[in-house]
């Protein structure tokens, strides 16, 4: 199983904790998870400022892509997001909903620097084998 960092803003880590938020959508994801793959990724969650630590786990998988951004009602409410705000984010390019499955939150929080990283990703980073 690959192993990632996902950067994410904090807002959106915790309703991914509480359950509200179980997809999560992205302009670009790991080869091993291109259309085709069954392959589900670990993701480390990184939240950005002003948490600025890695807060938890999760399981993300391939659930459907959109060539424009448009999807249906109910993917948008599985992901927290309305139309109008996936128009902004997309701009009628290439979108991935992952499917997001047992985030959990860790019990000690974790730095970037107590990784062998130097600085968060920017979207998601490999960790390798964890």
């Amino acid at each position: 199983m690959n192993t990632i960092i996902l950067s994410i803003k904090p807002k959106w880590a915790e309703k991914i904790y509480s359950g509200e938020k179980t997809i999560e959508f992205r302009k670009t994801i790991p080869a091993c998870m291109r259309p085709g793959s069954d392959e589900t990724v670990k993701a480390f969650l990184y939240e950005s400022a002003p948490v600025s630590r890695i807060t938890g786990k999760c399981f993300l998988s391939l659930g459907s892509s959109s060539p424009d951004g448009s999807f249906c009602e109910d993917t948008l409410r599985r992901g927290c997001l309305t139309e109008q705000d996936m128009a902004g984010y997309s701009r009628g390019k290439p979108v991935y909903a992952l499917s997001v499955t047992g985030a959990k939150v860790r019990m000690k929080w974790l730095k970037i620097s107590d990784t062998r990283f130097k600085r968060p990703p920017q979207s998601w980073c490999y960790v390798g084998a964890v």
